[in-house]
């Protein structure tokens, strides 16, 4: 069963603005990339075509969208490797 489309919501113009600001200047790559995903979106490209054209999967884009619906700019931002949760046993 093929997946639903996943789209970003309509954007304000300042919002807009930003986020095409973000996919040509910011300082990481992974911040610009993000960015350009959501711009995809919101010109009504589905995920499987922003993941052909990004080289990435499409799970990854309706990943990246639904973090920038849910929790906006900061989404966006460069995301540190994961979080050790071990408990040390020396302690």
């Amino acid at each position: 069963m093929r997946p639903l489309e996943v789209f970003v919501r309509p954007l304000a113009y300042d919002e807009a603005m930003r986020l095409k600001r973000l996919a040509k200047r910011a300082k990481h790559a992974s911040t610009r990339g993000r960015a350009s995903i959501v711009l995809g979106s919101t010109a009504g490209v589905s995920a499987p075509s922003i993941a052909a054209s990004w080289l990435t999967d499409a799970n990854h884009v309706r990943k990246v969208i639904r973090e920038f619906t849910s929790g906006g700019f900061d989404s966006l931002r460069r995301q540190r490797g994961r979080v050790c949760s071990t408990i040390h046993a020396w302690q």
